[in-house]
């Protein structure tokens, strides 16, 4: 299937320098609210230079069919600077395509799933960058996008860093406890599994994979001990698990403006 993927794609524009060595696949992130356009066009730069810093000096960047005109023109202005020959490419066509066509030795995304055809099927070297912010700011937590976001960052190296040594067991892992995080009442048979992965990992099973609020709305390892104070939340309009834990209904009772100041608290803890 694959092969007859590249053998259907269109003809790619000649470059005389030769064929792009490394590919950079856009997104369009700020389309569905994660990042501001600026943001977005920062991190394909960032992108950009770190193929030239990997040594690659002729770059085809793939934008997303939708993404504005500007992205191309501010990565232009970038591969000047750096040095480095671009192609963008300006006709639709399938990433796997350009594996097949381009045979790159680097593909760079933030969390594209072309990144793990890559890897697997074409044995081309990948590298992710921006996936941890994307996980930071993904809402609501219960965002479809956090499952690929989530595997593209547990096992697709940072751009300029080394490969995760991670293994499949604790992929399935972290997996399960994100999984259940984000649909506890629909998967409730998972608790046991999230828990047992939870309390062994308790370096990874903090953002940004799961948040604190997240571990201690659901009482899980790593979230905060809470205690039950009936009625305190109700009375008080805050969420039920914040006015659990311990001294905060004496607080909200002794100092005028504690409600609100808890709220900020609350939100910082996300």
């Amino acid at each position: 299937v694959l092969d007859e993927l590249t053998q259907a794609a269109p003809a790619l524009p000649a470059t005389p320098q030769g064929p792009p060595t490394a590919i950079v696949l856009g997104q369009y992130l700020a389309a569905i609210g994660i990042l501001t356009e600026a943001e977005e066009e920062r991190l394909h730069e960032r992108m950009l230079r770190g193929a030239a810093a990997a040594g690659h000096r002729r770059v085809l960047f793939k934008p997303h069919p939708t993404a504005p005109a500007r992205y191309n023109q501010a990565l232009e202005k970038a591969a000047a600077d750096a040095g480095v020959s671009l192609t963008v490419l300006d006709q639709p066509m399938l990433a796997e395509s350009l594996y097949g066509l381009l045979q790159p030795e680097l593909v760079i995304s933030c969390f594209s799933t072309a990144l793990l055809t890559a890897a697997t099927c074409y044995r081309i070297p990948v590298a992710r960058t921006g996936t941890d912010l994307l996980l930071e700011r993904l809402t609501p937590y219960e965002n479809s996008n956090r499952v690929p976001a989530t595997i593209v960052d547990a096992v697709v190296p940072e751009l300029g860093g080394e490969a995760p040594t991670r293994d499949i067991a604790h992929l399935s892992g972290l997996l399960t406890a994100v999984g259940y995080c984000m649909q506890s009442e629909a998967h409730a048979r998972l608790r046991p599994e999230a828990e047992a992965w939870l309390a062994a990992h308790p370096d990874i099973a903090r953002p940004p994979y799961v948040t604190r609020r997240r571990l201690t709305a659901l009482q899980l390892p790593g979230g905060l001990r809470v205690i039950r104070l009936p009625g305190v939340a109700r009375a008080l309009r805050l969420p039920s698990s914040l006015a659990r834990i311990p001294g905060v209904a004496r607080a909200l009772r002794r100092f005028p403006g504690a409600r609100r100041t808890l709220r900020r608290m609350w939100r910082a803890l996300g």
